[in-house]
């Protein structure tokens, strides 16, 4: 069984042989978009699509309206690169959120 979608390529290439080039880049392109990651989220495993930011991962929460920090690895991701930091295999976050009350 294929593991990944290039030992499929290897493993189909006389059929991919005769296609137009535009639909095995499209099909490879689409095999790679669903890879899935691991992160440790606050203590626990949790899958995401390979492809996933900070800010991706706190709107998944439902947090994305509230004030949150989130630690990454042990440093602090700045409101302003939530945005444009990817998540990685194997990451450790830990997402908080403040509660008010009294």
């Amino acid at each position: 069984m294929a593991q990944t979608a290039l030992d499929f390529l290897r493993a189909s290439a006389n059929l991919f042989s005769r296609m137009p080039t535009s639909v095995w880049i499209g099909f490879l392109s689409l095999a790679v978009g669903f890879r899935m990651i691991t992160i440790c989220l606050n203590g626990e495993n949790r899958t995401l699509p390979a492809a996933c930011t900070v800010a991706q991962l706190i709107a998944d929460l439902g947090l994305g309206a509230r004030r949150v920090a989130v630690v990454r690895n042990g440093e602090v991701v700045p409101r302003e690169a939530q945005n444009s930091t990817l998540l990685v295999e194997g990451d450790c976050v830990d997402v908080i959120h403040m509660v008010g009350g009294g």
